[in-house]
């Protein structure tokens, strides 16, 4: 057990390193995410793999076939090619195949797991307005939803309007693993003592986890696309994807991303968490570069998860919650973020998370949970009030306006985005945002300027006709996006911190606590992809250094131009980069480099319960990333 748990961490390791190098193979590899290529590097891998193949435009049936020959197994489709199991010999045969146009591992996906309504202003806008989510459905693609009294409507007619089961094929909604019943709770509960967001929105439920709140990509991706194709016969306008697994390739070739922007694309606004793993097992905090997939895709909305304190204490951001930016892309998230930490919501009566986890059990019919799952459940709720006032909004506007009337707590903005969640000023808002609402890049050209901008076209409008992030709009404490709701012309972010052309972050800007970015300290854009990266020719990670409560980052430090990081390069000693984990003394990726026999990612996680390197055993077939947090933050 202990040799194959070592192997799947170490294998993950890889996958991330094969992506990131720009000195991969050429060829046939060139279609294959780095889960792909750690496969085929690795020698003791498993026997056969769980794959996504994405076919080239047109040629679903060739890909198909090439399957076939290639001796795939447990063939299920997907809009845009099929997942399947196949030898790991057949992977080359597969990549070769002209009608195959990429290939990706099938990773796991597992749940990122009182006063929350009032805390986000949604009890101020029932009573004012009357908004309540009514003619709005949300698809909760999680562990399924039990039915029960606070879910039906005022006829006493179930609000579960629609049900797809894609682990065991059943008929009727029903929740074995609980995770998704708290989800849909906190999304359109109507239980009066524990009420959720929306509380007369319709749901619809996708089970995608298993009882032990395990899943595969592959079954997330046939669910958002079963939902796009059936949102009309439900008037789903929303999605909640309240799960991931940490990336292993570009936004622009995951193929869960790609599902998610096929969803916003057909008028569906799309909400995930972030992810749990901003925060370590030995508690060092804040890691950044640790947002979750799909979370990592600049057009979805990603939520971090807060802290209300139970409504007695100011709101702080929880320390489990991922931060920004993503890997490898740099894109800017969180988008914003919303409470997250022990949220009591409805609980599925019998379930794996009810009976094995008593503690978190309220006046018997209740949870307590936490993590960016709940979070991202509250915005998915928040999401379905904007649609009731305002049925005409675009994914894009609704983004829009939630970003831009969140409250901009005093942290950095890789850990809270744009924000904390306020409902009544997100209705506010008016304006509606003529481009697309996609999270900004951040990156550091030649010049030494922290830039931030548009993914994809800096010069085109991204929330208006006349405003990009870029040019002239920055982030800030104290500003609006202008006077003109989501277009203004000419709007800054914030006192004296520049986002655009030409502009530093500041001399002393802080990330987290008591992080300092100093006068040079240039982020170079190959950063994330590059053998050749740079971190510092005079500056080391010493013993037990972590990049968040004290680590300053001075004057002369460069992450840019002849350091390499890869054979010979130390990160310190001791230096910790997750959870219990060892960057030995001489190598990255040496082969005595302790990244396994005691790490985790996530509270309570396993990584490979059943045994990885067996020849019949599938991989990754019971590992889960990343369980719901128990305890939270006290």
């Amino acid at each position: 057990m202990k040799s194959a748990r070592m192997w799947w961490t170490l294998f993950v390791t890889g996958a991330v390193a094969c992506w990131l190098s720009v000195a991969a193979s050429a060829g046939p590899l060139d279609k294959a995410d780095g889960a792909i290529r750690a496969v085929l590097a690795d020698g003791a891998g498993p026997s056969s793999v769980r794959v996504i193949v994405t076919a080239q435009p047109g040629q679903n049936d060739a890909a198909k076939n090439a399957g076939k020959r290639c001796g795939a197994a447990n063939t299920k489709d997907l809009s845009d090619g099929y997942a399947a199991v196949v030898s790991r010999d057949a992977l080359l045969g597969l990549l070769g195949d002209p009608s195959v146009q990429d290939l990706h591992v099938d990773m796991p996906v597992l749940p990122s797991m009182d006063v929350t309504a009032t805390s986000v202003g949604a009890t101020q806008v029932w009573a004012n307005t009357g908004i309540t989510g009514t003619g709005v459905t949300v698809a909760v693609i999680d562990s399924g939803i039990a039915p029960q009294r606070a879910l039906n409507d005022a006829k006493g007619n179930s609000r579960i309007v629609g049900w797809l089961d894609l682990v065991n094929g059943a008929a009727q909604p029903y929740d074995d693993n609980g995770h998704g019943t708290h989800i849909a709770g906190i999304i359109a509960s109507s239980d009066p003592k524990y009420k959720g967001i929306a509380p007369d929105a319709k749901l619809v439920g996708v089970k995608v986890l298993d009882q032990n709140g395990a899943g595969y990509t592959s079954d997330v991706i046939a669910a958002i696309d079963w939902v796009v194709r059936n949102r009309n016969r439900y008037n789903t306008r929303i999605i909640n994807l309240s799960l991931g697994h940490p990336p292993v390739e570009s936004f622009e070739t995951d193929p869960l991303c790609r599902a998610c922007e096929r969803a916003w694309r057909s008028g569906l606004v799309v909400v995930t968490s972030a992810g749990n793993r901003g925060r370590d097992a030995d508690g060092n905090y804040p890691i950044y570069f640790t947002i979750d997939s799909p979370g990592t895709d600049p057009t979805v909305i990603t939520v971090g998860a807060a802290n209300t304190q139970g409504g007695t204490g100011p709101v702080v951001m929880t320390t489990y919650s991922s931060r920004g930016p993503t890997l490898g892309d740099h894109i800017l998230k969180p988008d914003l973020v919303a409470p997250g930490n022990r949220i009591v919501s409805l609980a599925a009566v019998g379930s794996e998370l009810y009976n094995s986890c008593p503690d978190n059990v309220v006046d018997g019919n209740y949870m307590r949970l936490n993590g960016t799952s709940m979070a991202a459940a509250v915005v998915a709720g928040a999401s379905a009030l904007l649609l009731a006032q305002d049925g005409s909004l675009d994914p894009d506007t609704v983004k829009a306006h939630l970003m831009v009337s969140a409250d901009k707590l005093n942290y950095d903005i890789f850990t809270r985005g744009a924000g904390y969640l306020d409902i009544p000023a997100a209705l506010a808002v008016p304006g509606t945002a003529t481009g697309l609402a996609q999270s900004p890049t951040v990156y550091f050209p030649p010049d030494n300027t922290l830039m931030v901008d548009a993914y994809f076209l800096i010069t085109e409008p991204v929330w208006g006709n006349k405003t990009t992030w870029g040019e002239k709009t920055t982030w800030g404490e104290k500003t609006t996006w202008g006077e003109g709701g989501v277009a203004p012309d000419k709007t800054t972010w914030g006192e004296k911190t520049t986002w655009g052309e030409k502009t530093t972050w500041g001399e002393k800007t802080t990330w987290g606590e008591k992080t300092t970015w100093g006068e040079s300290s240039p982020w170079t854009d190959l950063l994330a992809f590059s053998d050749k990266t740079t971190w510092g020719e005079d500056t080391s990670w010493a013993d037990k250094t972590t990049w968040g409560e004290k680590t300053t980052w001075g004057e002369k430090t460069t992450w840019g131009e002849k350091t390499t990081w890869g054979e010979k390069t130390t990160w310190g000693e001791k230096t910790t980069w997750g959870e219990k984990t060892t960057w030995g003394e001489g190598a990255v990726w040496p082969d005595k480099t302790t990244w396994g026999e005691k790490t985790t990612w996530g509270e309570k996680t396993t990584w490979g319960e059943g045994s990885v390197t067996s020849d019949k055993t599938t991989w990754g077939e019971k590992t889960t990333w990343g369980e719901t947090l128990l305890g939270g933050d006290a």
